[in-house]
């Protein structure tokens, strides 16, 4: 006698709570599971550990995920693999990271491969689909008919439930639910919130019950903040400032929050351009001081006075005829040195003020500084130099400068 026993296993994913085998991923059919809820463009983490999405098991029995493909119509494809059992008429949610530390604070069922298949944050397609086809498919797109927000879900309204409604950009909108552990919206794994609540007016994604500004698109929970112009951009009662450490009213590139949307209190500016933000006597609206190794203007260097040598060398071309020589020059004036001019009264006025040839640090008040611009006004003579040409804006440039800095010999 001999016995020969045949054992032939079939192994059955079983719903825990029911005992009911679960149908296998191949044998689940077009509409049984439809995407309800997107999250493809997370703000509090990254996306490569933050996308998410949610699928709702409209069937009457337990459906089992394993095996189940992943796909977009740009060639990217997955396959889940290991239980995953959606029990009738729940959710269950599908991402990249299972650690809710990671992924801002959802719980995600079942894990795929973030570099084989990723949700797109403008258009793209969520396809659900196995050995017998597709069942089902969601084509975003970037906020033309569809929500498109920044920090929160894409989430179907509640009252939609079927794999045709789900296809209808109008029937989503950025989720109110939450938030999560990470501060982003969404509701994985739960039911959806209503669609039909405020209007979004300025079709950004935000509807009225959470955008503080909903006539501005720019202006939502999902915008980047911009610093220093008096904006509240991303809605969270609080405008982002340049941080003023020495308080001159110029700012380093260092960033702080405003809660009165201003940038003009105490350690606040609307601009990063001071150069030296622990020093209040250094920035771009100082008066530089001359050649003491420091910029204290910020332009990058420290300024050296212009000297009488490079406006003597302008003078000298075009006015040697008439005020070079050993015995003083045209009209009693002499460029022969610069102590000839400087606080020197030139005998002339200008709206009844007498002024001296140069006044240092006072362009306005130099005569012959007027003389040389063409502002020396009625009864004062010809522009200098007189049968030559004008100085251009570079030579009454140096001209001026030289008076600025004290008009140095």
């Amino acid at each position: 006698d001999s016995d020969t026993d045949t054992d032939t296993d079939t192994d059955t994913d079983t719903d825990p709570h029911t005992g009911t085998p679960a149908v296998p991923a191949d044998a689940i059919r077009p509409g049984e599971l439809v995407i309800t809820e997107i999250m493809n463009n997370p703000r509090a983490v990254a996306d490569d550990v933050g996308e998410w999405f949610e699928v709702l098991n409209t069937s009457s029995g337990d459906l089992d995920l394993d095996g189940l493909v992943l796909t977009d119509d740009g060639g990217a494809s997955t396959t889940l693999s290991g239980t995953t059992v959606v029990p009738a008429g729940g959710f269950v949610v599908l991402g990249v990271s299972a650690d809710p530390v990671l992924n801002g604070g959802a719980a995600v069922d079942a894990v795929y491969t973030y570099a084989d298949f990723q949700l797109g944050n403008d258009t793209d397609e969520v396809v659900l689909s196995n050995a017998g086809g597709e069942i089902d498919r969601v084509v975003y797109d970037n906020g033309v008919t569809f929500p498109d927000p920044n920090g929160a879900s894409m989430s179907l309204d509640a009252a939609v439930n079927d794999a045709v409604g789900n296809d209808d950009g109008t029937r989503w909108c950025a989720s109110t639910g939450g938030p999560l552990s990470g501060g982003d919206l969404g509701t994985p794994g739960a039911t959806n919130d209503s669609c039909s609540g405020p209007a979004d007016a300025d079709n950004d994604g935000f509807d009225a019950g959470i955008d503080c500004n909903d006539l501005e698109a720019s202006i939502n929970p999902g915008a980047t903040e911009l610093v220093g112009d008096g904006v509240d951009q991303n809605c969270d009662a609080s405008e982002s400032c340049y941080v003023d450490a020495d308080n001159d009213t110029y700012g380093s590139a260092a960033t702080t929050a405003s809660a009165d949307v201003d940038c003009l209190d105490a350690g606040e500016a609307d601009d990063d351009d001071d150069c030296n933000d622990v020093d209040a006597t250094v920035n771009p609206g100082a008066a530089e001081v001359l050649s003491d190794g420091l910029d204290q203007n910020c332009d990058g260097v420290d300024q050296v006075p212009v000297l009488w040598a490079e406006v003597d060398a302008l003078l000298s071309v075009q006015c040697a005829g008439c005020h070079y020589n050993a015995v003083g020059g045209s009209g009693g004036l002499s460029f022969n040195d610069s102590l000839d001019l400087v606080n020197v009264a030139s005998g002339n006025s200008v709206g009844g003020i007498a002024l001296d040839y140069i006044e240092p640090f006072d362009p306005a008040a130099s005569y012959l500084y007027l003389k040389l611009e063409g502002t020396q006004g009625g009864g004062n003579g010809s522009q200098m130099p007189r049968g030559a040409p004008a100085f251009d804006a570079v030579e009454l440039g140096i001209v001026e400068q030289w008076i600025l800095d004290g008009a140095l010999p």
